[in-house]
């Protein structure tokens, strides 16, 4: 077969160039699904909501756009969240007071589970306890053997305890991909 036979006709063998486009039509619903998209959308009465300025930029640029867009962002409370004294959150968690220390958070911990960066987390820490041998990565959300001793846990539903946990970091690294 030519190598200038289509790639649906090269791969298998028994199917001829010219049914390649049988093959593609029922295969390749993109247009048709759009076509569906934008009926059902603008046959919709809806109100999209975005917790981001940058998701709301997306959505007033997609066929959502018909639509109203609101931005609210998440809400945090400011009277619990709000910076505290770094040195009496250290100690409390047992941190060194000079030491740099990165935090990161995640219910189970972000270094157990793979959709929070974990792996991508620990490849940055080592690059980082190169430069700074006394570095501390405080897990946040995670429990059981941290599996090193610049590793700790610490895991609460408390508000209140997490905010003064925060306060002990100096740099929150966050390698969510999902």
């Amino acid at each position: 077969m030519s190598s200038r036979a289509p790639a649906c006709a090269r791969r298998a063998s028994p199917m001829r160039a010219d049914s390649c486009s049988s093959v593609r039509a029922a295969v390749d619903s993109t247009a048709r699904l759009w076509s569906d998209k934008q009926a059902i959308y603008r046959n919709s009465r809806l109100w999209i909501v975005g917790a981001s300025t940058w998701i709301v930029d997306q959505l007033e640029q997609s066929l959502l756009a018909i639509h109203p867009i609101s931005r609210i962002p998440n809400g945090i409370d400011t009277r619990i969240f709000s910076p505290r004294n770094r040195s009496e959150s250290r100690k409390k968690l047992g941190l060194p007071e000079s030491a740099p220390v990165v935090g990161g958070l995640a219910r189970s911990g972000a270094l157990a589970h793979p959709w929070k960066g974990g792996k991508q987390a620990l490849d940055a820490l080592a690059v980082l306890r190169r430069r700074f041998p006394d570095l501390t990565y405080l897990n946040l959300g995670g429990e059981g053997d941290p599996g090193a001793d610049w590793i700790r846990h610490a895991a609460t539903d408390s508000q209140e305890e997490m905010a003064g946990w925060l306060s002990a970091v100096d740099v929150l690294l966050y390698p969510s991909i999902a």
